[in-house]
């Protein structure tokens, strides 16, 4: 599912030429619309990459294609959680890749939909700060346990 109807053909070749095609299907709409394609907790494993930051909040866009892709309206945390929710069958899996600055607020909206986050690995580029949280998480978990894995370094040599 993606916001990009357009994303459709490339998604639907890459199927093909991996020999999954029989196995997924790309629906073009808003999260908010996945209620019409998508039946409720049927879903054992959700993967998703929300946008990375509230619209209006920060940082303005001029390309219209990075603003969809980076950028939401209102609700962000509120509606990917409980569009998750609704997706997942009890005690199914998520992954998802956030960034840290929204850490608090997706960890406070997971909670608030009893998606338990359950592992975390952060993500470093060129600057000392991590870049990106890859999330690993289960509805209906029980809470404690959260492991903080390894980082990932990317442009660097080992550390």
């Amino acid at each position: 599912m993606d916001i990009k109807s357009e994303l459709a053909t490339p998604f639907l070749k890459g199927a093909k030429e991996n020999g999954v095609d029989h196995m997924v299907n790309f629906i073009g709409c808003d999260i908010n619309c996945l209620k019409e394609h998508i039946p409720h907790s049927s879903q054992d494993l959700v993967i998703f990459n929300p946008p990375h930051y509230e619209g209006n909040r920060g940082k303005n866009y001029s390309n219209d294609q990075r603003k969809i892709a980076r950028a939401y309206g209102e609700n962000l945390y509120e509606n990917y959680a409980a569009a998750v929710k609704y997706l997942l069958k009890n005690r199914g899996h998520f992954y998802t890749v956030i960034a840290p600055v929204n850490f608090t607020e997706w960890l406070m909206e997971f909670k608030k939909y009893n998606l338990i986050v359950k592992n975390v690995k952060a993500v470093y580029g060129k600057s000392e700060n991590a870049r990106l949280l890859l999330i690993h998480g289960i509805k209906n978990a029980n809470t404690g346990f959260l492991r903080f894995e390894k980082p990932l370094f990317l442009n660097h040599q080992s550390r």
